[in-house]
């Protein structure tokens, strides 16, 4: 949603989608960086406020290919991404001979 303060009024912003997490506002305060929470690798959009135009910005691919996940990513003014991971371990043990 997208409130003012000199009218009491919210509006919700055009071209956001239904899931979208609203990270901060881009610098210049025009548009907003948003991204879907249950995507492997999230796609943080920019979204013109005013327009609605939404354009894709980044992907984010952790580096290390056993990372199921990200998660609490945060997006900083200027566009720089930091996010969580989580990584599952498992082992595949073989047994032989069993009768």
């Amino acid at each position: 949603m997208v409130c003012t303060v000199a009218t009491p009024a919210c509006r919700p912003v055009p071209g956001a989608k239904a899931g979208d997490v609203g990270e901060r506002w881009a610098s210049g305060n025009q548009s907003l960086f948003v991204h879907q929470l249950q995507r492997e690798q999230p796609q943080v959009d920019r979204i013109d406020v005013a327009s609605g135009r939404r354009t894709a910005w980044k992907t984010v691919r952790p580096l290390n290919p056993a990372v199921c996940g990200a998660y609490a990513l945060m997006v900083s003014p200027d566009g720089t991404v930091a996010y969580g991971y989580r990584a599952d371990a498992s082992q595949l043990y073989t047994i032989k001979g069993l009768k």
